[in-house]
């Protein structure tokens, strides 16, 4: 009893170790070799289980030639993609340093070409859509699958821009000619019936009313289908601010040649809260804060109240903004109340601010805006009495952005000119103030943008001692010339405290280099000039600043974070300036 216990043990033994016993684990390291294009080979490494699964190792070679045949027949498939349609794959492998080395040779051989590229239609005949006629189809191009599949998405495209709301696929043919490295291809559509917009539906409206969602639809019932239209309905509406998503939705089923269009809208939460900081080293710390509704009487009015403070700053104020004005998308009411106090090196400041101005958006890029405004103010300069002026100015602007983002533009152009006439009610003079600033955005590549800058302002009609301080010109600071303290770029008196100008103008230069997706690097290189006359051959220097910064991009903003030195440095200029804030300089 006792020798056969012994046995069945050893037999459960060899049963439970069996596996070990015939595991080999081979270890392996896998190269391919004959690809020069980085693109083809990443894609390649990205097919292969040999690449994916080098770090788990087979316990047979029986797995490891199985991973083998896998790539080889993935790599294939990969070839034709990048237009390889007679490439050849050998392989090799062999021990070294007690791994299975494996060499994958990949022959690539010729670029096949687009030979003929036919669309078939089920009568013969193609519909009658200019845009259709005049597409280029990709014959001479190289044979890459990708371009096949995007002409085709062109031509179902245009058919739904063009009446045709459901085009279908009903077939490739692609037929490969090893004898002159081409292929031919064969698409095959149907273009369904002829639609037009029918009537349209609204749902999920909660406190936003309907005449604002109808505003933005972009065709008329009986229109031809397009769909197109509906993307940039969706588009406006989304871009409102009111309104979260809108699911657009149409049937099927073609009636009297007329489709309903069913818009689902979500709203966005209409009330928000939001805060910010900011530091320099003149400045010190500065915080702000706001409440906003978006909704106000339900036709998306916005109502912001906002606080500001800091060591130098004291405000709040009030934006009342109403859309659609007279029943125009284009054409925004905005009115504005502010109350302040500032503690500059320049001025201390008690003012009232009352506004009105009609902004007008007449392109997708550029804008005007007029108005007019009411101010009082109590300005006090160094070793001067306090001055009381009232002031009613009428601001006119214009201005231009093609940017790809207002917090974090990376591509493009924005201009801004302003032309103001002041009447200080309260005294017999007058003046006009002009100022203009433009910036532009180019990447290079994915990681690095080229951003400049530049300005250019002037007063006319008053001596500087006769325009309020709180109107002159002044330059220096995070949002101008950097390494500079804050309005200090420019005249100063004899204690040093800056006393503004009639005339600036100054530009800068900034590079922006991505290091992951969160974290940029810049480095920048500005100057400028501030003079109390018109003559640009005037006494005062042109002043250059320099340095650099780190960017945290997040998903509500970038936190930025610059340190500059002033290289053309006075005796009252600081050695460096530190700035802390949310989104770019510029």
């Amino acid at each position: 009893m006792k020798n056969l216990s012994l046995l069945l043990m050893a037999l459960l033994f060899l049963l439970c170790d069996v596996r070990s016993v015939w595991a080999e684990n081979v270890s392996y390291a896998v190269s391919i070799n004959g690809v020069e294009d980085k693109a083809l080979q990443g894609a390649l490494e990205n097919k292969s289980l040999l690449f994916k699964l080098v770090d788990r190792v087979p316990e047979t070679t029986a797995a490891l030639d199985r991973r083998i045949k896998n790539d080889l027949v993935a790599f294939k498939e990969v070839m034709k993609e990048y237009g390889y349609y007679d490439a050849a794959l050998t392989q090799n492998t062999y021990e070294e340093n007690g791994k299975r080395q494996i060499v994958i040779s990949v022959d690539t051989g010729s670029l096949y070409t687009i030979k003929e590229f036919t669309v078939h239609w089920p009568d013969k005949n193609p519909p009658d859509i200019a845009a259709l006629q005049a597409l280029k189809l990709p014959v001479g191009e190289t044979a890459l699958p990708g371009i096949i599949l995007d002409t085709e998405q062109e031509i179902l495209t245009i058919l739904m821009q063009n009446g045709y709301p459901f085009p279908q696929t009903s077939g490739r043919k692609l037929f490969v000619h090893h004898e002159n490295k081409s292929v031919t291809v064969g698409l095959f559509l149907d273009p369904g019936n002829v639609a037009h917009f029918g009537s349209v539906t609204i749902t999920g409206l909660k406190r936003l009313e309907k005449p604002f969602v109808d505003r933005r639809i972009r065709w008329q019932e009986g229109e031809i289908f397009n769909i197109k239209k509906i993307a940039v309905t969706r588009k406006a509406l989304i871009d409102s601010g009111v309104i979260a998503n809108v699911d657009s939705q149409y049937n099927a089923v073609v009636k009297e040649e007329k489709i309903p269009v069913t818009l689902d809208i979500k709203e966005s939460k209409h009330r928000s809260i939001g805060a910010g900081v900011a530091y320099s080293t003149i400045l010190g710390p500065t915080g702000n804060v706001f409440w906003e509704h978006r909704n106000l009487f339900g036709q998306a009015e916005k109502l912001r109240i906002k606080a500001e403070g800091g060591a130098a700053t004291y405000a709040l104020g009030a934006d009342l903004i109403k859309p659609d004005l007279w029943s125009n998308q284009d054409l925004s009411w905005q009115n504005s109340i502010d109350f302040r106090q500032d503690f500059l090196e320049a001025y201390d400041k008690n003012s009232a601010l009352a506004s009105t101005v009609l902004n007008y958006k007449y392109s997708d890029t550029s804008a005007v805006s007029g108005g007019v405004a009411l101010e009082y103010s109590r300005i006090q300069e160094e070793s001067e009495p306090d001055k009381d002026f009232t002031l009613l100015s009428f601001p006119v602007t214009y201005s231009f952005d093609s940017t790809d983002d207002f917090l974090d533009p990376r591509e493009g152009l924005r201009f801004n000119v302003g032309f103001i006439p002041y009447q200080v009610l309260n005294g017999q003079n007058s003046f006009v103030k002009t100022e203009s600033k433009i910036s532009h955005y180019l990447p290079f590549g994915e990681r690095f943008v080229w951003a400049n800058w530049g300005r250019a302002s002037v007063i006319n009609g008053q001596t500087l001692e006769d325009i309020p301080a709180d109107k002159r010109l002044y330059a220096g600071g995070s949002g101008s010339v950097r390494g500079y303290g804050y309005q200090l770029l420019g005249p100063l008196d004899e204690n040093n405290n800056p006393i503004g100008g009639r005339m600036a103008f100054g530009a800068g230069t900034e590079g922006r280099f991505k290091i992951t997706d969160t974290i940029e690097a810049v480095a920048f290189y500005e100057g400028g000039r501030v003079s109390g006359d018109l003559e640009f051959g005037g006494h005062e220097p042109f002043l250059w600043g320099a340095g650099s910064g780190v960017r945290y991009h997040t998903a509500i903003g970038s936190l930025r974070a610059d340190i500059a030195v002033p290289l053309d440095k006075r005796e009252p200029d600081h050695a460096f300036q530190f700035y802390i804030s949310l989104g770019q300089a510029f």
